[in-house]
């Protein structure tokens, strides 16, 4: 079995760590969605999180296996659009971290792997979705069905909602099931400011 990893932010407000269960029930994915380049553009740190594809690498595991050692003070959540999902950073240095959906019932966690060693976990098996939004993305790639993707999610909540182990849900308050961070919504004016700069990051890579 896959051993434990840690991580955390740039200026360690926040660390936690995922269970080696966790690392082995996990997928691996590099998703070139525009939300999820429009949030690595949101935090400035486009230039890290992203490949040269405008690829964000994720992992998706169930909630549970994530841990929070410190700074749940020091999250920060938003919505890019009015569809319930998430998107995680810390406050203070913006390192983006997570994307979880708005309620701790859907009990799945969605790492984005920003350091070496949580990139290097199951990179030759990553499967990569939405390629047509990326930056010229080859067209070899082994993609990922949203089927091969719903399964194992389905079967995590199942499993949290029969031990109630979604209520551990590591980015929400155990007592109250509110998400740590108040979520903040951007405007049309500033999501479209976002979707500028994802199409000046294609086309400086090429795109």
């Amino acid at each position: 079995m896959s051993a434990p990893l840690a991580f955390g932010c740039e200026c360690g407000a926040v660390a936690g760590a995922v269970s080696a269960e966790g690392i082995a029930q996990g997928r691996r994915y590099v998703c070139h969605c525009r939300d999820c380049q429009a949030f690595a553009h949101y935090t400035g740190h486009a230039d890290t999180v992203l490949d040269r594809h405008a690829g964000t690498d994720i992992l998706q595991m169930p909630a549970g296996a994530v841990s929070l050692a410190r700074g749940r003070d020091s999250l920060a959540a938003v919505h890019l659009t009015d569809r319930p999902l998430l998107r995680w950073s810390c406050r203070t240095c913006r390192t983006p971290l997570a994307n979880s959906l708005a309620s701790p019932k859907w009990a799945f966690y969605s790492m984005i792997l920003t350091s070496p060693d949580a990139r290097a976990i199951g990179n030759a098996s990553a499967k990569h979705v939405f390629p047509e939004s990326g930056c010229n993305v080859p067209d070899d790639v082994e993609q990922a069905s949203m089927m091969a993707m719903a399964l194992p999610i389905m079967k995590w909540l199942a499993s949290a909602r029969w031990t109630g182990s979604w209520r551990q849900h590591p980015l929400f308050d155990p007592k109250t099931g509110a998400p740590l961070a108040k979520p903040v919504g951007l405007s049309k004016e500033e999501r479209a400011a976002l979707d500028q700069q994802v199409d000046a990051f294609c086309g400086h890579a090429g795109g």
